[in-house]
């Protein structure tokens, strides 16, 4: 029996994992440890766009915690960090 794409994946397994995950814009945490509420108008988790701009617009009405600003801060001090030490890709 041919298959369309040539291979199978077992049940459950829809594809390769995704690769492009990425740590939340909101706390800087990875998804399973991700401390953003559910944003009441439109349910998603941490997503910027959810959340009040300087300058006042409010979006949906949330607003940053003290630990989600700390933990971005933290993950974007440790990418400077990495880019410091490994230098330009080539």
């Amino acid at each position: 029996m041919s298959r369309l794409f040539g291979w199978d994946y077992p049940p459950g397994c829809s594809g390769p994992p995704d690769d492009d995950e990425a740590p939340c814009e909101v706390c800087g945490q990875w998804t399973d440890d991700c401390i953003c509420p559910e944003c009441p108008v439109c349910h998603a988790h941490g997503d910027p766009s959810c959340y009040a701009i300087c300058g006042g617009d409010e979006r949906h009405g949330l607003e940053r915690t003290p630990e989600q600003i700390a933990g971005r801060a933290a993950y974007e001090a440790d990418i400077e960090n990495q880019a410091s030490r490994y230098g330009p890709e080539e």
